[in-house]
């Protein structure tokens, strides 16, 4: 995604926030985030923002901004609204970083995201009926979640590991020689979990 791309993302989920009342504007049925988690991380990693553009606030930001995501599995509006209450940056700034960096994501994700390598090696060694196999499964496209909320589907440029293309990572965990006849079995056994 080039920055234009990502800039006018920024702006339209800006707009959609501010159009829809803070509401995520997506028209779904919003659950009620639990901010314990924000505000432990606030109470760890706060630089409050001090007017001057000192770039602590931003360096500050990101880690608050990663440990959220580790801790939600995704970055809710509610925790931009108290990241922005806690430091004073504006939520424009927040969401602007937020859609920025690829680390990061607004739409809750599935316990499991399955990635697979779109890299050259793993192409020429299968990956796309990998990836085609993995969406028939699950039965969503790259960058969508299933219903259940167990499963995401994204690719990678390249996960650097050729030597056993085609590559496919389950959350951290790589798997190898992931060609098409292992999809099934290796989405049952986190399926399983």
């Amino acid at each position: 995604m080039s920055n234009n791309q990502k800039n006018l993302k920024s702006e339209n989920i800006c707009n959609s926030y501010k159009n829809n009342g803070g509401s995520s504007g997506t028209g779904t049925e919003q659950e009620v985030v639990d901010l314990k988690a924000i505000k432990e991380i606030l109470d760890e990693n706060v630089i409050t923002n001090t007017g001057k553009d000192t770039g602590k606030e931003n360096s500050s930001l990101m880690v608050i901004l990663q440990k959220a995501q580790e801790a939600y599995g995704y970055i809710p509006r509610e925790v931009i609204n108290a990241i922005n209450k806690r430091t004073g940056i504006a939520t424009s700034n927040i969401y602007g970083i937020v859609t920025f960096y690829d680390q990061f994501t607004t739409e809750k994700r599935g316990k499991y995201t399955i990635k697979t390598c779109s890299g050259t090696a793993c192409q020429v060694k299968g990956g796309k009926k990998s990836l085609a196999a993995v969406k028939k499964r699950l039965g969503i496209d790259v960058g969508e979640t299933t219903a259940d909320y167990q499963f995401s589907v994204e690719t990678a440029g390249c996960l650097g590991a050729c030597a056993i293309a085609p590559a496919m990572l389950v959350n951290k965990q790589l798997f190898g020689r992931s060609v098409e006849k292992r999809i099934d079995p290796i989405i049952n056994e986190f399926s399983e979990k």
